[in-house]
Formats: C-alpha cells, structure tokens, sequence
C-alpha cells in the first residue's frame, strides 16, 4: 500500500503507511456515515437519540465489531457534525469550480 486516501489520521491496521496529508498532498475529507432525524423533531427526542447513539458508539460491543471490519469511528454531535457539513460543502463546491462544473 503507498498510501492511505480520505483520512485525517493513519489506519491503525497500516500504521507504517502513510496519508496523503502525511506525504504533503491535499487530501479530501475523510468519509462518513450520518445519521439525520426530520426537521421540526421534538428537543427531547433529539436529544435522546443524539445520547443513545453516543453511547452505542462507545460500547465495547459496537467498537469490536468496527474493528473486525477495520472500520475507524469517531462520533460527532450535531453541532460538530454542522460544522464539519458545511466546511465539506465549501470544499466540494470549490472543486466544482476549480473544475469548471460550476460558476
């Protein structure tokens, strides 16, 4: 392997193999799965679900199986996720342009 693509960090299972943002390439962002909930839910179950699925992603059970399948995870809360969204966003969009996709 020369490298490892779409990370902010080295692959636990390749510690040796470097990132691209290792070897001073720009990289995209990592990846991700997301959850989202309908606009307009209740505060109460919003916050629940945000809870639940913080501590499911922390359990040993759910981290063992991320690790069999070499699968890096890392929970954000939805004002990190916003962010992290948005700033994505800004960077795609600023390739479209680059690339003449878009005005």
């Amino acid at each position: 392997m020369l490298a490892v693509v779409n990370a902010d960090e080295r692959d636990p299972a390749f510690p040796e193999v470097p990132t691209l943002k290792d070897l001073g390439y720009k990289d995209l962002p990592a990846g991700f799965y997301t959850l989202v909930a309908p606009k307009g839910l209740p505060a109460l179950v919003f916050k629940k679900l945000e809870t639940t699925f913080r501590e499911v992603t922390y359990s040993s059970e759910f981290r063992k199986v991320l690790e069999t399948l070499g699968i890096p995870f890392i929970f954000k809360d939805s004002n990190q996720l916003e962010t992290e969204l948005r700033n994505d966003y800004q960077l795609y969009r600023g390739l479209l342009m680059d690339f003449g996709i878009i005005k």
